[in-house]
């Protein structure tokens, strides 16, 4: 959530007043009688104890009358905090790390914004694909945008026939992961067999994060 298009690099405090603008048939009419609105804000904050306080500073440092409060998706209680105020927008921060987590928090954005109709930033179909390799694949394919070909599994038996027969290499990815985590080169067919195999076992695939410094892996 820190590029844009075209490479610019866009911060929370940016993405906060597209937000507003957003909300801008409330901020016209408010103006139009003078008065200077208030909005308030729920942000949606994910299983990282801190990973949300990006959206916490842009609300506190933008130049609006912003009010926010953080409520925690994953407690018990989520639903009644998320609806025991009336909100003008829900700021999004998914998780980046575990698959569990992100598919919860996105049945959580579903309930809010497809069931109950509530803003939600940035939009629920962008954060469906957010974190989300697999998706992502299949929303380039659906609008024919052109992406490096990438096969989905989701049997060994069909994975293991891919590997018998694919050029090489191959760069092998999880779901989830940036910064390069849970991404593999793999150069001989032993080896792409052999992930195949660990990645439908019980143990999976572990995902690593940064280079390899000592392997000089990168």
């Amino acid at each position: 959530m820190s590029s844009g298009l075209h490479g610019e690099r866009r911060t929370f405090s940016d993405y906060t007043e597209d937000c507003y603008e957003e909300c801008s048939w409330l901020q016209h009419s408010g103006f139009a009688m003078g008065m200077v609105m208030k909005y308030r804000f729920a942000i949606l904050k994910n299983e990282t104890k801190d990973d949300h306080q990006e959206w916490v500073r842009a609300c506190e440092s933008s130049e609006h009358d912003i009010q926010y409060k953080v409520i925690d998706v994953f407690a018990s209680s989520w639903l009644e905090n998320v609806f025991g105020e009336n909100y003008d927008c829900f700021l999004a921060r998914p998780p980046r790390s575990v698959a569990y987590y992100k598919h919860l928090y996105d049945e959580k954005l579903f309930i809010i914004n497809r069931i109950f109709k509530k803003s939600v930033y940035p939009s629920y179909g962008e954060l469906l694909i957010y974190e989300n390799k697999r998706m992502l694949s299949l929303w380039l394919d659906a609008h024919d945008i052109p992406h490096p070909r990438t096969w989905i599994f989701g049997d060994l038996d069909k994975a293991l026939e891919f590997t018998a027969q694919c050029a090489l290499p191959v760069v092998a990815k999880t779901s989830i992961g940036a910064s390069g985590s849970g991404v593999r080169m793999i150069r001989d067919r032993k080896g792409v067999r052999k992930y195949a195999a660990r990645v439908f076992s019980e143990k999976g695939i572990t995902r690593k994060w940064g280079p390899n410094l000592r392997r000089g892996d990168l």
